[in-house]
């Protein structure tokens, strides 16, 4: 018995992910629908806050490197969201979030795709109303081609390396910075919601993290840390050559690069949580539904 002690702790810290089973009880929180339309309306709400700041101080003033402003832009909105939106469906409005706390055992497998969905749908949506306001500011029309100037306003404040980055930084050196902030994200978010920490203080925890880290990482990438952010510029960037009118987008070309990264981040930082975390919240995989932030 004594030399099994030691397996059988093991087994007990690192449950198999394939094994990740879920009390499924509707009547103890909100419904599957209700989270999923939460974790869209606050993603639409997160994006158009954050997005619609940035693309406005491009287009007024010229500037989108990383600013205090662009880090209150993304903060004070994730501040409010987790706190408001956070114990209906966790707040994650990022799919790296989501499959964090899903690979730390925080968050049920079988909802991971849906709210993928629902946040990428919500971000897309955000940033679709941001190029259409960007569109009625003064002075904004054609450039080329019959395509708005709008498109080369969401191509700057898009996620890119090479010439599309701030610092013209090349895809390594991209690749590892969001890789880095969006793991130490992730990280602020496991440590925030875990059972030991308050989660009065879950809110202010991760709504400043999203700002510093923002001001680490815009200079060099503009600051994606989230692959439905990046998704929701990148489907609407476009640059029409002054000469031959051709269009162009490289940003959506690049979009790959963010999602993989960022996701790998999250797989991650949740594997190091899982194995080295509170053992409370892994056993809490046999009795939540989902994470409350």
């Amino acid at each position: 018995m004594a030399k099994n002690a030691p397996q059988s702790k093991a087994a007990e810290i690192m449950p198999s992910i394939e094994d990740d089973t879920w009390v499924d009880d509707e009547s103890a929180g909100p419904t599957l629908v209700g989270r999923l339309f939460a974790e869209f309306l606050g993603t639409f709400i997160f994006m158009l806050a954050g997005l619609g700041i940035s693309a406005w101080a491009l287009l007024l003033t010229n500037q989108n490197d990383g600013h205090l402003s662009g880090a209150l832009a993304w903060g004070l909105p994730l501040f409010v969201l987790v706190a408001v939106i956070g114990p209906i469906s966790g707040a994650h409005f990022n799919p790296a979030v989501t499959v964090g706390l899903w690979i730390a055992g925080r968050f049920p497998g079988r909802d991971v795709a849906l709210y993928i969905v629902a946040q990428v749908a919500g971000a897309i949506g955000a940033g679709g109303l941001v190029m259409y306001f960007a569109g009625t500011f003064t002075g904004i029309g054609d450039v080329a081609a019959g395509e708005p100037s709008t498109g080369l306003v969401m191509q700057y404040v898009s996620i890119g390396y090479g010439d599309r980055s701030p610092a013209k930084v090349g895809m390594f050196p991209a690749a590892l910075i969001e890789f880095i902030a969006t793991g130490l994200l992730i990280a602020v978010v496991l440590a925030a919601t875990s059972k030991r920490a308050s989660k009065a203080h879950a809110p202010a925890a991760i709504g400043l993290g999203i700002g510093v880290l923002v001001m680490l990482a815009a200079p060099l990438t503009n600051a994606g840390l989230n692959p439905a952010r990046a998704s929701a510029t990148a489907i609407f960037a476009r640059v029409a050559d002054a000469t031959t009118g051709a269009v162009t987008n490289e940003a959506l070309h690049q979009l790959w690069l963010w999602w993989a990264v960022t996701l790998l981040a999250g797989a991650f930082v949740g594997l190091l949580f899982r194995g080295f975390g509170p053992v409370e919240d892994l056993r809490a995989i046999e009795t939540a539904d989902a994470p409350e932030a």
